[in-house]
């Protein structure tokens, strides 16, 4: 069944699009962040954008399109920086899933006390990472949240993830299958450290070997690795399993993968998403795989885009038009 929610005050097109700077408090932590009206006086469906692990702050390129391309449809959109973000990264120690959903609930606390945002009808937006936050956000608070927009969301978890990206984007950037093999080699050392399951010598070995390698890069680990797990917030990040949060989806969904992705298992993905949504009984689902993209949904997309590239490529329109659809479905029909 076919779940809308009621017509809005929405009058796109009417003149230009309001920033307005907001802050929300999660769990002691001050997000900042920007409210994205269109025109008009709303009150306005909004959705909350959730991050990538790599793009933290709010003026992150593939946020700002989102804003801008539901402004169009009379939509607003609320952007905030994650937290931690002024911490140095090699100080960082993720907090886990299930808090950064948090986070994106007291993103919607905050606005559902203002005038121009239509408080029951607050959505969530995430990409890659945020794939994972969104749902993990939606189970803590159902009724909260209104349809979920997921783009490049992994079926599998992080530590999954990350040992299927490895080779494919070494693969990708041009790089042999000798090269392929040994990055998917020291990630799965690096991993079995981190689970306590070989010694720090033994990995740390292994990075020493190759950590000069111009593709070392392309591992996503540190030159040196902490002398003891405990805190490091390693289990908070690899230990998630979607399933659980996947399953309980009973809202509207958009799932958007990219053809040629190079970073997570799209078809593997797929087929869980489908299986965890037909458990929940869930069939308001729209799941896409976009022509000639990748993870950011750009047209022709590179493996690796650093976000000075992001900033002069060009998103699909196919993934434009998917997700005003979608929205312009659930919300203003």
């Amino acid at each position: 069944m076919t779940r809308s929610l009621p017509s809005q005050n929405t009058t796109a097109g009417l003149g230009p699009a309001t920033r307005v700077p907001i802050t929300s408090t999660s769990e002691s932590h001050t997000l900042a962040g920007t409210l994205h009206k269109p025109a008009g006086d709303g009150p306005f469906p909004t959705i909350v954008v959730l991050h990538s692990a790599s793009a933290g702050k709010q003026d992150y390129p593939l946020y700002l399109h989102l804003a801008q391309a539901m402004n169009e449809i009379g939509v607003a959109v609320y952007i905030y920086d994650r937290r931690g973000e002024d911490i140095p990264p090699k100080e960082r120690i993720h907090p886990g899933y299930m808090a950064l959903g948090r986070d994106g609930l007291a993103a919607i606390q905050m606005l559902k006390t203002r005038d121009d945002v239509a408080e029951t009808h607050i959505g969530l937006w995430g990409v890659s990472q945020g794939g994972w936050i969104a749902p993990a956000a939606f189970g803590q608070s159902q009724d909260d949240i209104a349809f979920l927009i997921l783009v490049s969301s992994s079926g599998v978890g992080p530590a999954q993830q990350m040992a299927h990206a490895v080779p494919q984007v070494l693969r990708a950037v041009g790089y042999g299958e000798a090269v392929a093999e040994a990055g998917a080699h020291l990630r799965q050392k690096v991993d079995a450290y981190y689970r306590c399951e070989v010694t720090r010598e033994a990995a740390q070995a292994l990075i020493d070997q190759y950590k000069d390698e111009p593709w070392f890069e392309h591992v996503y680990i540190a030159e040196s690795l902490p002398e003891a797990v405990v805190q490091t917030g390693w289990d908070n990040e690899t230990r998630f399993d979607p399933w659980p949060v996947f399953s309980g989806i009973t809202v509207p969904i958009l799932l958007l993968y990219g053809e040629n992705d190079p970073w997570i298992p799209v078809e593997e993905s797929m087929a869980i998403w489908r299986d965890a949504l037909a458990q929940a009984g869930n069939d308001d689902v729209e799941l896409h795989q976009v022509p000639r993209t990748g993870h950011l949904m750009l047209i022709d997309e590179p493996a690796y885009v650093d976000e000075k590239e992001l900033r002069a490529r060009e998103f699909s329109p196919v993934y434009t038009r998917l997700i005003q659809d979608f929205v312009r479905r659930v919300v203003t029909r």
